[in-house]
């Protein structure tokens, strides 16, 4: 890896290491990564689940006959849990 973390005392360089090395050294940073990580893919697996189920609904409600409009209100309302302006 290329970024570096360098610690300095006095004006010197102490020693330079590259972010692997502290990962590797520090179980603590690397389990917050991943936890970052994990918090992220959550969230995105959230949001491409809601999507789905919102046009999910709008067609359904279009075959059984409600107007585009009013399948996308109450879509917003059921998976987003938005109330109508």
């Amino acid at each position: 890896m290329t970024r570096k973390k360098v610690t300095v005392a006095s004006g010197k360089v102490v020693k330079e290491e590259t972010l692997a090395d502290v990962i590797a050294n520090d179980p603590l940073a690397r389990n917050e990564i991943r936890a970052k990580a994990m918090t992220a893919n959550e969230k995105k697996d959230d949001q491409e689940r809601k999507a789905r189920a919102f046009q999910q609904y709008i067609e359904l409600k279009i075959i059984k006959g409600h107007s585009k409009e009013q399948a996308t209100a109450m879509a917003k309302e059921i998976i987003y849990n938005q109330k109508p302006k």
